[in-house]
């Protein structure tokens, strides 16, 4: 786990009483196992744009899906108070 993550989950979990935080951490991964050198070289900052992009990526498709889910929860709502 990246360790900016585990820093703000630890102190907003204490913010909130030990409670669980209500919010996700999204990272990309852009460096591969044991390849760091190989990774960053000749470009330092290149691998970081395609991280971030698929970062974006996955924070697009998981807003997408939680939209979806609270649409679907309010037109079941409406349906029910209809009734």
């Amino acid at each position: 786990m990246e360790t900016t993550h585990c820093l703000i989950y630890k102190t907003a979990k204490k913010h909130l009483n030990y409670q669980n935080p209500p919010f996700l951490f999204v990272s990309g991964e852009v460096d591969r196992f044991t390849q760091f050198a190989m990774d960053v070289n000749p470009k330092v900052y290149a691998q970081n744009v395609s991280g971030a992009h698929n970062a974006g990526v996955a924070v697009a498709v998981i807003i997408s899906i939680l939209n979806d889910e609270s649409f679907i929860m309010t037109k079941r709502k409406l349906m029910t108070e209809k009734g």
